[in-house]
């Protein structure tokens, strides 16, 4: 049995959600011949501190993003500076993740994560280790340089951009290769109806349904795009998934109700159903979020970005008709009160099933098992 290790990190949902969908997915595929773990890595090997200022750090960075959007420009700059200085920030992670890493011993190591790609490589360096170490960058549209650790031996991207993000910071084209996004298949297969979704929920089914988001942690100023929906009266059906964030959840059920059309949930198991209702998905700039609206066929309008990796995946929406970016209440506002709007959303819906998005789980599954079983080479 082939032993397969996916480290990452919990933060948000960016990194984990990808892990597991690649991890169910071999399990699933290859049953009685490998087995996939899923670790967030900063938890279970200890590093408990890291992980808090991970959690931190992003919520800071979703509340005031400036500092974020500093730190990745210095990056880009000084690329090398900036592996240096993860090592030394994130120092305790490495002293954790490397006695981890060497207890376990797996054949290959997935990582959805840079800081988990820098641990691996130097476990491996240090303690003659022999696992394969792949990474899937999760960034779809851009890879700066954190992503870009040689020693790599082979880098799963979903797209040109963050191929040539990663030879822009001398990673060997031979060493990239494209492969879709890793989306959960389960979102692909809806359980109910349209109408019998929205009649569950309370909802019209003759009404557009707005699906909004603020990612795992139900971050960003999604909450007030929807308290002006709900005090706008728009025609429009609101759901609202405010995730880990408690206080959003609470704000929201207080405006929900038959009059409001918002309807407000913490983590749903729904959300083949949502997504296949929904005739729009509103939300921040979040790679997993993205990429699922695209998989499902659905637009998307975004409200914000944090970093520069985010607006990347805005900036492909908008280049391809994909979605729009309206980052002020009031301009939001403006569009979804458009008398035409049911059409402009049909229109980027026909030019989602054009481009003809699928889940790269299946794909990853067969080469990862084709290259432990010397099929193909890393």
């Amino acid at each position: 049995m082939h032993r397969i290790l996916f480290l990452t990190v919990g933060v948000g949902g960016g990194h984990i959600t990808p892990a597991r969908a690649m991890a169910s997915a071999l399990e699933a595929r290859f049953p009685d011949r490998l087995t996939a773990e899923v670790v967030d890595l900063p938890l279970v090997a200890g590093a408990s501190r890291i992980d808090e200022r991970l959690n931190r750090a992003w919520i800071q960075a979703a509340r005031h993003p400036a500092p974020m959007r500093i730190l990745y420009w210095l990056l880009t700059r000084l690329p090398r500076t900036g592996l240096r200085f993860a090592r030394w920030h994130y120092r305790a992670l490495f002293e954790a993740g490397i006695p981890y890493l060497v207890s376990k011993d797996p054949d290959l190591v997935v990582s959805t994560h840079p800081l988990c790609s820098m641990v691996a490589l130097e476990a491996r360096a240090n303690h003659d280790l022999r696992f394969l170490l792949l990474t899937y960058v999760v960034d779809p549209f851009d890879a700066y340089p954190w992503w870009a650790a040689r020693g790599v031996d082979l880098f799963l991207v979903a797209s040109k951009e963050a191929r040539d993000g990663l030879v822009r910071y001398d990673i060997d084209p031979s060493r990239i290769r494209i492969a879709p996004f890793p989306v959960r298949p389960e979102i692909l297969t809806p359980s109910a109806t349209r109408e019998e979704v929205c009649l569950s929920l309370g909802l019209s089914p003759d009404l557009p349904v707005l699906l909004c988001t603020g990612g795992g942690m139900g971050l960003g100023k999604i909450g007030r795009y929807v308290e002006a929906l709900v005090r706008a009266r728009l025609p429009l059906n609101i759901i609202l998934l405010t995730g880990r964030n408690r206080a959003l959840y609470e704000r929201m059920r207080a405006l929900s109700g038959p009059d409001s059309r918002l309807v407000a949930l913490e983590f749903t198991d729904r959300m083949a159903d949502l997504y296949h209702t929904a005739d729009l998905v509103v939300g921040k700039a979040g790679a997993s979020t993205a990429m699922e609206a695209l998989v499902v066929g659905r637009p998307m309008l975004f409200t914000e970005w944090i970093a520069q990796n985010d607006y990347a995946i805005i900036r492909y929406f908008l280049d391809h008709g994909y979605g729009w970016y309206l980052p002020g209440v009031r301009r939001a506002l403006r569009f979804l009160s458009r008398a035409d709007l049911l059409s402009l959303l049909v229109h980027a819906k026909a030019r989602i099933k054009e481009a003809g998005f699928t889940t790269g789980v299946y794909q990853i599954s067969d080469l990862i098992v084709s290259i432990l079983e010397g099929g193909e080479e890393a």
